[in-house]
C-alpha cells in the first residue's frame, strides 16, 4: 500500500509539473505574440 501510494503521488507530481510547463509555454507564447 505504501509503495503504491508513493508511486501514485510521484506520478501525480510529474503530471502536475508537465501541465505547469505546458501552461507556462502557452502563456509565454501569448505574451510574446
Amino acid at each position: 500500500m505504501i509503495w503504491h501510494t508513493w508511486h501514485f503521488y510521484y506520478a501525480l507530481i510529474l503530471v502536475i509539473k508537465a501541465v505547469c510547463c505546458r501552461i507556462g509555454i502557452a502563456l509565454g507564447v501569448k505574451l510574446e505574440f
